[in-house]
Formats: structure tokens, C-alpha cells, sequence
């Protein structure tokens, strides 16, 4: 709501300039500070559209931008924070250091992440090396995590980075299904074996039957 006011303001302050500028000449704010003289510059035409150039030293091009920022109590609360040097985007922050740095909650009905590792189908391929069970408690038992998994201390440092901790949560599902898989062709074999003393064990009994019949009638 308070970028809608802003644009609309803006966009009046332009429209009752404009005329003075002759239709498509730039709105240009001016603004002495630390005895530099700067100058920000608003365009509406054709070419630009709506488009915010920051202010720059007036004689020198190539000087950085300042900030853009919309705050509330003197700066107490920052609302939204465009870096003028590095374009870096902030919402309740005033110091972003990513494109994009959010301070609070983001709510979203999806959220597309582009992957900065591969996927990890490579557990399937035949070169992979898959820790035992034995191997892997051993780890667990010495490091207190699962391998190629962050600690907790290096999650509560660093965060979490969505699209590589999505692709070694499902390293850890493929390789799971891998155990899953060898599980079940250990039973099958373990049925295999059962079924068959079961055979000899029938087979003996009904042998032992036999002879008891026989003994009794002797």
C-alpha cells in the first residue's frame, strides 16, 4: 500500500513536471549531501516506462548510486531497501545481502528453485559406493549426523540451501531404497532357504512316522 502512494505521488509530482519539461524530459530530484551535489532521476516515456535511477554524483557517471529505501519512525522499521551499489533487494532489512533477502516469513503458492548441483541419480549407477549399515553407524556413532548431511551446528551457522539440501535429502531416499531393495532380496533368499528345510524337515518327519508304524507292529 505504501509503494502504491509512493508511485502515485510520484507519478503526479511527474505529470504536473512534465508539462513544465516538455513532455518527455526526466523528472530530476536534486540533493546536496556531504557536500557532493546529487541527483536522482525519474523517467515515464516510451522507452523507459516507469524507471527510478538513483542518485549519483551529478558529475560523475560512473560514481555509485545511492540507496533506495521506504521506512517508517525515522528508519526504525525498514520496509523495503533497493542497495544503489549492488542492486541487492531488501524487505524488513536495510542491509540485503543476497538479490534478494527477505527478514520475516514468505508465503507463496509455489516456489521454483533452480539446482546449483546435479541430481542424484548417481546413487543408481553400478560405480556408486554405498556405505554399509555397519559403515553408516559408525559414522553416526563418531559424528553425530548422517554422512554428506550438515551438522546441526553448521545449519544453526549457515541455514539451509534449499535446492542442494532437497537434493541430499533425496540422496538419502535413493540410497535407502537401494537398502530397502537389498533387504528384500535378502528375505527372498532367507524364504528360499526356509522353504526348503522346511521340505527336508517334512520329509524326515514323515520318514520317522514310518518307522514307528513299522516298530509298532513288530
Amino acid at each position: 500500500m505504501l509503494l502504491l502512494i509512493v508511485f502515485l505521488s510520484l507519478q503526479t509530482i511527474f505529470s504536473q513536471t512534465q508539462e513544465v519539461l516538455s513532455g518527455e524530459q526526466p523528472l530530476v530530484f536534486t540533493s546536496l549531501g556531504n557536500g557532493v551535489y546529487n541527483k536522482s532521476v525519474i523517467y515515464n516515456n516510451s522507452t523507459f516506462g516507469f524507471k527510478i535511477d538513483l542518485a549519483k554524483v551529478s558529475d560523475d557517471i560512473n560514481s555509485n548510486p545511492i540507496d533506495f529505501r521506504i521506512d517508517a519512525r525515522g528508519g526504525l522499521h525498514p520496509f523495503f531497501t533497493i542497495k544503489g551499489e549492488t542492486g541487492n533487494v531488501g524487505v524488513g532489512t536495510s542491509i540485503p545481502d543476497s538479490k534478494l533477502t527477505i527478514k520475516g516469513n514468505i508465503h507463496a503458492e509455489e516456489v521454483k528453485v533452480d539446482l546449483s548441483v546435479p541430481a542424484p541419480d548417481y546413487v543408481f549407477k553400478k560405480d556408486y559406493k554405498l556405505k554399509t549399515l555397519e559403515e553408516t553407524q559408525k559414522y553416526i556413532n563418531e559424528n553425530g549426523h548422517l554422512p554428506n548431511i550438515p551438522s546441526a551446528k553448521e545449519f544453526e551457522e549457515n541455514g539451509v540451501e534449499l535446492g542442494v539440501m532437497n537434493m541430499k535429502l533425496l540422496e538419502k531416499i535413493e540410497e535407502l531404497t537401494l537398502y530397502a531393495l537389498d533387504q528384500e532380496k535378502h528375505l527372498k533368499k532367507q524364504n528360499t532357504i526356509l522353504l526348503k528345510q522346511k521340505k527336508e524337515i517334512d520329509y524326515i518327519k514323515s520318514v520317522l512316522e514310518k518307522l514307528l508304524t513299522l516298530e509298532g507292529k513288530n
